[in-house]
Parts: C-alpha cells; sequence; structure tokens
C-alpha cells in the first residue's frame, strides 16, 4: 500500500513486461483530474509502452515509449483512516472540536444534566467516535493551527537550546 498523510503527494510508476500493447490500458486525458473527491485527486501522467522499465524503447520499435496526456484506466482503490480524539491527540483538532469537547464535559460536570451520569470514559468514547470535521473545523484551519503548532514548537526547542546554553557558562 501507499500511505499517504494529508497534503501530500505521490508519483506512481505502473510497469508491465508483457509485449504488446494491451499490458496496461492507459486513455487520453480527458480533463485535469483523472479522478477527484474530498479525500483524494488522482491526475493524469505519462504512458510508458515498453516492457522494459524506463526504456526509451516503445513496444513498436520506433517513436517514444513515453507518451503524454494519459490517464490510467482501471481500478484504484484506497480508504481513509481519519485521526480519532483522546486526551493525548486533542492538542490537534480544531476549535470548535475542542469547544464541543470542552462543551461536553462542561455539561458532564452539572449535575442537572443528563450526562452527568456518565463517567468520563463513556464521554471519551463518544468524542473518540466523532470525525474531527464534525464541528466545522475547515481544512484551511486545520492547517493554520498545525502550522502554529510547529512554530510554537521550533521557538521552544530553540528557547530550551538557549537555556542549555546560558546553563553551560554558569
Amino acid at each position: 500500500p501507499i500511505i499517504l498523510k494529508p497534503g501530500q503527494v505521490r508519483a506512481v510508476y505502473i510497469h508491465s513486461t508483457l509485449h504488446g500493447d494491451e499490458a496496461i490500458v492507459y486513455d487520453n486525458r480527458h480533463g485535469r483530474r483523472t479522478y477527484d473527491d474530498s479525500l483524494i485527486s488522482i491526475l493524469p501522467g505519462r504512458a510508458h509502452v515498453s516492457p522494459k522499465a524506463f526504456s526509451a524503447m516503445p513496444i513498436w520499435g520506433w517513436g517514444n515509449a513515453w507518451r503524454d496526456h494519459r490517464e490510467f484506466v482501471g481500478r484504484i482503490e484506497f480508504g481513509a483512516v481519519y485521526k480519532l480524539w483522546n486526551p493525548m491527540t486533542a492538542p490537534q483538532f480544531g476549535s470548535q472540536f475542542q469547544s464541543l469537547v470542552r462543551s461536553l464535559f462542561l455539561c458532564q460536570r452539572n449535575w442537572d444534566s443528563p450526562l452527568s451520569m456518565l463517567p468520563d470514559d463513556c464521554i471519551f468514547y463518544i468524542l473518540n467516535m466523532c470525525r474531527w470535521d464534525w464541528a466545522g473545523d475547515a481544512d484551511q484551519n486545520m492547517k493554520d493551527l498545525k502550522r502554529r503548532r510547529k512554530t510554537r514548537e521550533a521557538e521552544d526547542a530553540a528557547a530550551a537550546a538557549a537555556e542549555a546554553r546560558a546553563a553551560a557558562y554558569v
């Protein structure tokens, strides 16, 4: 399997050593994207028509083995694995999801609420079953959150290194 994290891009070379032009079927490109949905985009590319991997010699014995503006004809299967909420991953969720968590725990701590009868583990389980985007956090908000977290981690690491250097001089 090819494992992709959000925002990652991969190029894939598919090859067959079968002689003839029926080894792997390609079609002329029909659009900017071969397939596109909320999880993945598959872009057209180039067809390679040679029984030898990466060879410049095509199956016909003349011309170019690389055919531009082609898209793969066949079946690609994929699945998505969503990040699940738990106390350790909580900071990686968006602000609206974190507000949802806070509200749920505030209701649970209120003795007048029916949720007060549930133990923390039940609330954890409920939150664990909620998708990250159910609270309305947009992709861009999540990207901004990740960027801010990385910046903060880099600043913390730089501050710790500076403290270590200062302690070494004492």
